[in-house]
C-alpha cells in the first residue's frame, strides 16, 4: 500500500506531518530518514520511496516490512546458471545489441526487432526492491544503458534464463508490476527452445517470450487475461500467472512447440 504524507515527533516532542510530493531532492529524504515516520494512526511505520533514488513515476511512502524478503532460485540448475554466465559475458561484449523473435502476429511470420540497445552495461545477479510486494528480487541478468535515465528508448532490460524451474507468482508478479511502472522489458530466455527461438547471433538476441507493459507475449502476440470468475483482487493477482505458467512456460520449458493458430485465437 503506498501512503501520501506520514508523521512524526521532532527534537522538540512536536507532531509534524510530512507530504510525498516534498521527497523532490536527497536533502529532504536525508533529513526524514533520521526520524521514525508512522501513518496517521501511529500504528504503521513507513520509509520514504523517493524517485530520484529508486527510479519510480512518483514519490510515496510504503510501509516498513516485518521481514523483507529475498526471493531467489534456490534450485536452479548447474545448465543455468551456465547459460547465465554465458549469455552475460556475450551480451557484455556488445556496444549495440539487438533484441528480436519471431513474430507470430502476421502470417506468414516475421522477424521483428523488440529493442535496439546502445551503450549498455550489464550485470548478473543483481538484486532490486519492488515496492508494490515488499520484496527482492535477484535478476539472472540486468542491463541499463550507460548513457541517461530509462526510458521507452532505453528501456531497462531483464534477462530470466528458465531451464528447470519457472519464476514463482510473486516474483512474476513484482516483475509485472515493475514492467508497467517503469520504462522495463523482461525477457524469458528457454534452454529448452535455444538454438530455435532463443539464442545469440552475432549483435542479435533472440527470444520468443517477454514481458512489457504489465503483459506477457508469446512471438509477438499479447497474451491476455482470463476474464475472472469472482471479483476478488488478492486471488485474481495470481489467475494471470496461472494462465501463463500453465498454458506456456511449462510446455515451452519442456521443449514442446505451442500451436500458434490456437493463441492467436484465444488472444483476438
Amino acid at each position: 500500500m503506498k501512503y501520501n504524507k506520514v508523521f512524526y515527533y521532532d527534537k522538540n516532542g512536536l507532531r509534524k506531518e510530512f507530504l510525498a510530493k516534498n521527497l523532490d531532492s536527497k536533502e529532504n529524504v536525508a533529513a526524514l530518514k533520521k526520524y521514525e515516520i508512522w501513518d496517521d494512526t501511529e500504528l504503521i511505520q513507513l520509509t520514504p520511496v523517493d524517485f530520484v533514488e529508486h527510479e519510480t513515476k512518483s514519490s510515496f511512502f510504503r510501509a516498513v516490512p516485518n521481514q523483507p524478503n529475498r526471493l531467489v532460485g534456490s534450485d536452479e540448475s548447474f545448465l543455468h546458471d551456465q547459460k547465465v554466465n554465458e549469455l552475460y559475458e556475450a551480451l557484455s561484449a556488445f556496444q549495440r545489441l539487438k533484441v528480436w523473435f519471431k513474430d507470430f502476429s502476421y502470417y506468414p511470420s516475421k522477424d521483428s526487432v523488440l529493442c535496439d540497445l546502445q551503450t549498455y552495461t550489464w550485470n548478473f545477479e543483481v538484486t532490486r526492491e519492488l515496492y508494490d510486494f515488499d520484496q527482492k528480487v535477484r535478476f539472472d541478468i540486468f542491463g541499463q544503458c550507460s548513457k541517461g535515465t530509462i526510458s521507452k528508448k532505453r528501456p531497462e532490460v531483464i534477462v530470466e534464463v528458465v531451464d528447470s524451474h519457472f519464476l514463482d507468482a510473486d516474483v512474476f508478479n513484482s516483475l509485472r508490476e515493475r514492467t508497467k511502472q517503469l520504462s522495463s522489458i523482461v525477457l524469458f530466455y528457454f534452454l529448452a527452445n535455444e538454438n530455435l527461438y532463443n539464442r545469440v547471433e552475432n549483435d542479435k538476441l533472440r527470444v520468443s517470450s517477454f514481458m512489457k507493459d504489465g503483459h506477457f507475449y508469446y512471438g509477438g502476440i499479447l497474451i491476455r487475461e482470463f476474464e475472472p470468475k469472482i471479483q476478488d483482487e488478492i486471488q485474481n493477482r495470481y489467475l494471470y500467472y496461472n494462465q501463463i505458467s500453465q498454458f506456456y512456460i511449462k510446455p515451452i520449458r519442456t521443449g514442446k512447440k505451442l500451436n500458434i493458430g490456437e493463441i492467436k485465437r484465444e488472444n483476438n
